[in-house]
């Protein structure tokens, strides 16, 4: 039998998802690894009500939505898909690919103006960069990449492991290129959807909605210690939820 623990609303923060205008009211967890979590908002009209979801969760949440409204009537809800990762690049110079590695990056901006220092520096238009394979002092084959550029002084080339750094002249340019890493970043952090549930109905009244999911299994255990003064008149007795120490009570 699977059995349940109401929990008080006072631990609301430990709950799966963030509510913008719904709060957290009700928790209860099961001795089967499940959890129950129901908001609340108070509404004057139609009004549309919106619940931040962590990704993982959103299967168990959309199988289990319930929305309780005596007086009103659920309407739709909705769960806008994930933008493509394409999307984050259609307004800069390269695709998602030139940031698999610097000769990627710097042939996706063939004739950029870059500035090479080392021992080699040098200033001019990208032209192409080409992976090529040399023998080291003890014959074994290396992998290496020559930057082929065009100078004031003609076409120069150095090797791109040789150089010290390689920065693009325009600063623009820089930029764009730190705005892609952080929108890449930023896509794959991005872990939370927005669900939107609509409620249609008129004058005040109070909105709860609820779900189940996956939580950690919840088990209450309780240890009894008696003195070993058998003229005691107390024993102490310890309860926690598993996986956790004991605590005296």
């Amino acid at each position: 039998m699977v059995r349940w623990w109401h929990v008080a609303a006072v631990f609301a923060g430990v709950g799966p998802a963030n509510a913008g205008d719904l709060a957290l009211e009700r928790i209860m967890l099961s001795s089967g690894g499940v959890g129950y979590f129901e908001y609340e908002a108070t509404v004057d009209g139609n009004a549309t009500l919106s619940l931040d979801v962590p990704l993982d969760q959103v299967d168990d949440i959309l199988k289990s939505l319930v929305v309780y409204d005596d007086s009103g009537t659920a309407g739709e809800v909705t769960l806008p898909g994930r933008e493509p990762l394409t999307q984050s690049f259609v307004d800069l110079p390269f695709g998602q690919a030139a940031l698999d590695s610097l000769p990627a990056l710097l042939n996706a901006l063939q004739g950029a103006e870059v500035r090479v220092t080392g021992a080699k520096p040098m200033n001019g238009h990208l032209l192409r960069v080409v992976e090529e394979t040399s023998r080291g002092a003890d014959g074994l084959a290396i992998s290496r990449n020559r930057v082929t550029l065009v100078t004031d002084a003609g076409i120069e080339q150095v090797i791109l492991e040789d150089a010290g750094s390689i920065a693009f002249a325009d600063p623009e340019l820089q930029k764009k290129v730190v705005t892609a890493l952080s929108r890449l970043a930023s896509y794959h952090s991005d872990g939370r959807r927005r669900l939107n549930i609509e409620s249609h109905g008129s004058g005040k009244r109070v909105v709860r909605i609820g779900y189940v999911v996956s939580v950690p299994l919840w088990k209450a255990s309780y240890r009894l210690s008696l003195p070993t003064d058998p003229q005691a008149d107390h024993a102490r007795v310890q309860g926690c939820g598993k996986p956790c120490k004991f605590s005296a009570y």
